[in-house]
């Protein structure tokens, strides 16, 4: 088992550990690529659900949540949190069905006024977060929950980007 890390400043914090018999939906599973195959075969051969049920699933709906038809799976692990899951698993699934592929240029530093800046500065909290944002010499960040430190630069008056993330 791979320990989860998350980025913090310049480093990387290992993450606290998690009681797996605690885990729902989603969020907070481990497994290998070998055992989520397997899981993605049976789900056409009847053994964990029947056709009827796998006709449903594989409908298209307004949330894209469903699965492609043609027994096509993407699988990717990772014990980082700054890896961009999504966008990767899209670009292979766009690759395997002939779309053309590019990377997105990072958004490009705006001068932002100091004024401007130093009206965001401060702490802000709601729906059970807090975010503090703050710099160090030329460096901008924000801290959320008192705990992950994330960099960022702006790239407009009103828009921050983080600095590792595509985010």
């Amino acid at each position: 088992m791979s320990s989860p890390y998350h980025s913090n400043w310049e480093d990387f914090i290992q993450c606290e550990y998690m009681d797996m018999s605690s885990s729902f939906s989603a969020g907070a599973m481990y497994s290998t690529v070998d055992v989520l195959y397997k899981w993605d075969q049976a789900l056409y051969s009847e053994k964990l659900v029947s056709k009827t049920t796998m006709d449903l699933a594989l409908q298209s709906n307004v949330f894209n949540y469903g699965f492609p038809d043609d027994h096509t799976t993407v699988i990717m692990l990772t014990n980082y949190d700054f890896v961009p899951v999504f966008k990767l698993t899209e670009s292979l699934t766009g690759i395997r069905f002939g779309e053309q592929i590019s990377v997105p240029p990072r958004p490009q530093s705006y001068t932002l006024d100091e004024r401007i800046y130093s009206n965001y500065m401060g702490t802000y909290e709601g729906y059970g977060c807090k975010a503090t944002v703050a710099r160090n010499e030329d460096q901008l960040f924000f801290v959320w929950n008192d705990e992950a430190v994330i960099p960022f630069y702006p790239i407009s008056e009103t828009t921050l980007h983080h600095t590792w993330h595509d985010v």
